[in-house]
Parts: C-alpha cells; structure tokens; sequence
C-alpha cells in the first residue's frame, strides 16, 4: 500500500502536465524521487516565480510621475515629471513629447475647455527616469503625452495636470506646432476632470482602439485586471489608505494604468496622482456613538439636577 499513497500523494501536489508524467508510474522509491521528481519541484518554483514576478512587479511600459510642482517668480506655475520606463527595459532615446494645453473657463460647476494649444517638447539625453519641466503660465487643463519605440515595440504615456499660472506666458522650453500625432492610448473619460483625485473616488479612462486587457498599479504594484463596463469604460476606485491619510496634505499615490494594445500597436499607460480623502478615513459610526453618549449623559445630568434644584 505503500507505492499507491506515494502515487497519489505525488500526484496531487504535481498538479497539471506535471502529474501525467506518474500516472503509469508503479515503484517511485528515494533514487526516482532524487532524479525526476526534485527536478520538476524546482522547475514549477521557477515558473511559478516568474508567473508571480510578472503579475505583481512593475508596469511594463513607459508611465509618467508627478516629482513636484512650485510657483515661479514670474507668476507662473512648474510641474516637474518624470517618464519612466520599467520592465527591464531601457529609455529609448527617440522620445516625442507633446503638450495640448487648453484654457479653463467658468466657475467649478460650468467649467469649459477652449480650443487647444499644442507644444512639442524637446528633451536630451536617455536617462531612466527622463526628468521633464512644463510650464504654465494661466488657468490651464494640459495632456502630457510621450511616444517612443525600444526593441521593436511602440510605448505611449499620458497624463494631465491642472496649471494655475498667472504670467499670461507659454512654455519657453516648448514648440509651437499644428497637432499632435493621433496615438493610441488611454484617456479620462470625457468629462471627468481630476483636479485633486482622492482615494475613495471612482477614475474612469477609455482605451481607443480598444485594449485587449487593463491592468492597474498603485505606486508599481499591481492592484488587479480591470474589465471594460457597458461603455467602454474602465473605472478603478483607489481605497483609503491610513499611511497616506496620516501624511502631509501633498502625499499622494501613484495610480498606473497599463493596456495592451491590439494588433501589435503596442503598450500604453496613463498616469494619475492620488491624494488622500479629507474625510475619507472619519469614523462616522465612532462619532455618532460618541454623539449620542455626550447627549444621554445631558439629558440625565439635566433630569436629575433638574429634579433636585426643582423650586417648591
């Protein structure tokens, strides 16, 4: 009865192609484990290693990050970005860079874009992250979008920040130019506009041509595959985050999407800070129970000093 338990004991932890490798198999005594059996244990901690690495590592592409932003002396407003490129993969030194900057008008609530302004971008040199200025000089809405091929493969980055320069100027490092190329990508959804997303809030991006899958990274660790809705949409909603709601006002999370484009197009991502909830981390059942002992406790304090200072 030996023979049959190792069998079926082997069998069950070799799961797969592996297993059929036993399944005539009659004697495995010490030197058949030693010689076939470790083996092909190592092997599936070597695939499973690598499956896992893929799946929670890094993005594969090319995304952009928000590194900082400060006011200039002129009145306007600088945004300091960095593109980066992860997977193993190197900075390709062929990058585009465009600008498409449109003004805000209205109030909050009747907000509205005007036509845009498009700015090429020149950058030198193929450092890994490839460190990036943009100015703004008025209230502005700018898309930053980077295009680059590395071994055969197209890479597209996006992202958009919100200016509030007030030096009426244009970026100076910038050329003026028509349009910018019509890359494929990932965008907002149109209408959504993210001046200070927080966790807690839905974002909702749109692939066109449509992805053949999405997935999503918070600060390049994978969060999970996302699935297009009704619409074409794929709306990823950051958690709360205590470290983050615990931190300085500016602390923020980097949130990545990444989709694979169709018939060889490529890899695109788009990029969008995350802040954190102003009262997204408020124990709301905690202070109502504290309201509502606070108010109990004055009610009785009132009933019975009432009752005892009650004039006769």
């Amino acid at each position: 009865m030996g023979c049959p338990d190792h069998k079926f004991v082997i069998r069950v932890f070799l799961f797969g192609r592996f297993s059929k490798i036993f399944e005539y198999g009659v004697d495995l005594d010490m030197r058949t484990i030693i010689s076939q059996v470790f083996p092909l244990f190592l092997i599936m901690i070597f695939h499973t290693g690598l499956s896992c690495t893929a799946w929670g590592g890094e993005p594969d592409s090319m995304w952009w990050r928000v590194a900082g932003s400060q006011k200039t002396r002129d009145g306007g407003m600088s945004f300091d970005f960095e593109l980066h490129m992860t997977g193993g993969h190197e900075m390709p030194t062929d990058v585009d860079i465009f600008c498409v900057s449109s003004v805000r008008h209205g109030t909050s609530q009747t907000r509205t874009y005007g036509p845009p302004d498009v700015f090429r971008k020149s950058v030198a040199g193929d450092s890994n992250p490839l460190l990036v200025t943009v100015y703004s000089g008025r209230a502005e809405r700018i898309e930053i979008r980077a295009g680059a091929s590395f071994g055969g493969r197209r890479y597209y980055a996006g992202t958009v920040v919100y200016g509030y320069g007030e030096s009426g100027k244009f970026d100076p490092d910038a050329l003026r130019v028509e349009a910018a190329p019509e890359w494929p990508g990932l965008s907002l959804v149109a209408g959504e506009n993210f001046y200070r997303a927080q966790t807690g809030t839905p974002i909702s991006v749109k692939c066109a041509p449509a992805a053949l899958s999405v997935k999503v990274f918070e600060n390049r660790s994978s969060a999970g595959e996302l699935e297009a809705d009704a619409n074409g949409a794929y709306i990823y909603i950051p958690p709360h985050d205590e470290t983050l709601s615990r931190s300085g006002y500016r602390s923020k999370k980097d949130i990545v999407f990444e989709a694979a484009l169709p018939d060889g197009l490529g890899v695109a991502s788009f990029y969008i800070p995350v802040y954190r909830a102003f009262y997204g981390q408020t124990n709301i059942w905690g202070g109502l129970a504290l309201l509502l002992a606070t108010a109990f406790i004055s009610l009785g304090f009132v009933a019975v000093w009432g009752r005892r200072f009650k004039p006769r």
